[in-house]
């Protein structure tokens, strides 16, 4: 039988039919401390790597029970008015995983109601997230911690390099031409450009990432 009691990974696997413009799995979002009681709540989720932080609508909010600052204050063009935002933290249920989360609430995390909490990139980088699509479906899979270091070009035939994520340091840089070699070299003198925040070159950089 099995040990109900032993230690599993925080894992999600979610698979769909065709290619949605939005990654949404359910998820188990609870309030181990609602007044002396637990709440717990199961609702859509979904995944943002474009926000830097766990986010939540105010109706789940309430649904939990959670207690955070009401509102703020906010400039708005015309006048200043009150917004529901606040913080808290939430745990989360996945594959007898738990992980606590601290969570935002605002007003609403989806005009259309589709999913009342937001994954966003705190939480993320907490594990490894994988998307992958072929033609006829999409697959999410999440684990924390992370079992192993995922490169994807490994393996390829012929030379390949490993970008560290790192933005550039201008916003942009363009070139232009007509011939074909000059294209590849240009892309190639892209590829190296200094990234932002930094006075060091990305040699440099790399050197130092290495060496830790």
């Amino acid at each position: 039988m099995e040990d109900v009691f032993s230690i599993k990974p925080f894992a999600v696997t979610a698979r769909t039919l065709g290619h949605p413009a939005k990654l949404i799995t359910p998820l188990i979002v609870a309030n181990l401390q609602a007044g002396g009681c637990w709440k717990i709540v199961r609702t859509n989720a979904m995944w943002d790597t474009g926000a830097e932080f766990c986010m939540m609508s105010k109706r789940l909010a309430a649904e939990l029970n959670v207690n955070f600052d009401k509102s703020i204050t906010m400039q708005g063009i015309v006048d200043r008015k009150e917004a529901a935002v606040g913080f808290t933290y939430v745990t989360l249920f996945a594959n007898g995983g738990i992980m606590e989360v601290l969570t935002g609430v605002i007003d609403e995390t989806s005009l259309s109601g589709e999913y009342n909490f937001i994954i966003g990139m705190d939480f993320i980088n907490k594990g490894t997230l994988a998307i992958s699509s072929t033609n006829i479906s999409t697959t999410l899979s999440f684990v924390v911690p992370t079992q192993a270091e995922i490169d994807l070009t490994t393996g390829f035939h012929g030379a390949t390099k490993t970008i560290r994520l790192m933005p550039y340091k201008e916003s942009y840089s363009a070139r232009s031409g007509t011939d074909a070699a000059e294209l590849m070299q240009a892309v190639a003198e892209l590829s190296v450009m200094e990234c932002h925040n930094s006075p060091q070159s990305l040699e440099q950089l790399i050197k130092e990432c290495d060496s830790d």
